[in-house]
């Protein structure tokens, strides 16, 4: 009897996850993907399509590329229960479940054709459009999808860019050197940022912030905040108050075996970014194949990582280990990082992923130097500080002891005087004597 296992979500962990799973399943199961879309694309980059829309094909893999023997279904999930799933008009039972639906951005409080939210390709095709004909843009939030969107527009557009933010600093998630990296970058750019500031109205022409200030602009483009893709739940899915997932350490769902969760709408608490998401993908995947085997499942391990946060084509800032830098070498960073993933997908059991491989570890090496690089360009400069200020101390005592010399050579010349001067006195009284 053939037993079915659903993935609802093609993003980085059901994608993640699909892939190994489509390679390794024993053949009495199926593979069902729900997906509204036939394609796996990378969003850390679709910011680059606001100014390049044919870089679409550089960031979209269609599922087939890499799912050969897995059945793709674009018919949006409406319900999920205990045991099946409805998708449009018909139920599909499932042994195993995945829900890796992904999160949304929260909803805009008003409606205008130039406002925009970016979640997909399809909106950042819309946004392109409309950028050819405004001349003032304004981004709502500071985080990472805004801070990228700024550095993109304002390096390849001629655009006045204003970049609105609620907290006192960009990145406002991170260490704070990553925030005033990019603060100083996009406003040497030439980006007006606004802090401590929320949108409170916006007309066709200009927008209004919580403290009245008027900024002039033709486009929005909405980055505030996500919201988990949720609502299709069946109530006895237990939620937090955000109506995130909660899940256990092995990514089930809690209370159910056969279900598990990854990505934004888990309740993990980090950064919801796509390098964790395709760990949970990876982790869901082993743990189903240890179930269907009867083994342990293994447990997910929340950390830390490399965050990289592209300001253009050719300067990015790196985040590792409460230390921050940008240049070129992030720059270049993250464009393999992209090219890696992508490969990965559309390039499946093909010789080119011992070029992956090569290029990882190469990735790796090329991280730690940066690294190395850093603290040794950080050592210099402490170094040069203290010799500039041994320097320093060295030219006062050199002053100093010049002064001392000089007052000495005037004590000791005074004292020669004053003898020849008594000297000359005696010799004249003798003389009178």
């Amino acid at each position: 009897m053939v037993k079915n296992i659903i993935i609802v979500g093609g993003g980085f962990t059901g994608a993640q996850c699909a892939k190994i799973l489509n390679d390794n399943l024993p053949e009495n199961y199926q593979l069902y993907l729900f997906d509204i879309k036939n394609y796996f694309q990378y969003t850390p980059s679709i910011h680059k399509l606001l100014t390049h829309p044919h870089y679409e094909k550089k960031i979209k893999v269609p599922y087939s590329k890499f799912l050969k023997k897995t059945k793709i279904i674009t018919e949006p999930v409406s319900k999920i229960n205990k045991d099946n799933i409805k998708a449009g008009k018909t139920t599909h039972p499932f042994d195993y479940l995945i829900i890796c639906s992904g999160a949304s951005n929260k909803t805009i409080s008003w409606k205008a054709k130039n406002c925009f939210i970016l979640k997909n390709i399809d909106d950042a095709k819309k946004v392109h459009d409309s950028l050819q004909v405004a001349r003032c843009v304004t981004i709502v939030g500071g985080g990472y999808v805004g801070t990228e969107i700024a550095g993109e527009l304002i390096n390849k557009t001629d655009k006045h860019i204003s970049l609105v933010e609620k907290s006192d600093r960009l990145l406002s998630r991170q260490y704070v050197d990553a925030g005033t990296l990019a603060h100083n970058y996009l406003t040497k750019k030439g980006v007006k940022l606004y802090f401590n500031q929320e949108i409170k109205k916006f007309q066709s022409s200009f927008a209004l912030t919580s403290q009245r200030e008027k900024i002039m602009t033709d486009l929005m483009i909405w980055c505030v905040g996500i919201t988990p893709n949720t609502s299709f739940l069946n109530k006895y899915f237990k939620k937090n108050s955000y109506g995130q997932l909660i899940t256990t350490p092995s990514l089930n769902l809690q209370g159910y075996k056969n279900i598990f969760a990854g990505g934004d709408i888990t309740d993990i608490i980090e950064e919801k970014s796509a390098q964790n998401a395709e760990y949970h993908g990876e982790i869901i995947a082993k743990n189903i194949l240890k179930s269907i085997n009867k083994k342990k499942l293994v447990n997910y391990e929340s950390k830390k990582r490399t965050m990289v946060i592209s300001l253009g084509d050719y300067n990015s800032i790196l985040v590792m280990n409460n230390t921050a830098f940008d240049g070129l070498i992030p720059a270049f960073m993250k464009k393999m990082i992209e090219k890696i993933i992508v490969w990965k997908y559309k390039y499946p059991k093909s010789k080119i992923l011992i070029i992956q491989d090569g290029v990882e570890s190469s990735l790796l090496w090329l991280k730690q130097k940066a690294i190395s690089y850093h603290s040794k360009v950080i050592n210099l400069r402490k170094i040069y500080k203290g010799k500039e200020s041994s320097k320093q101390y060295d030219n006062i005592r050199s002053r100093s002891s010049k002064k001392n010399s000089r007052s000495e050579r005037r004590r000791n010349n005074n004292s020669k005087r004053k003898r020849v001067r008594s000297k000359s006195k005696k010799s004249s009284k003798r003389k009178r004597s």
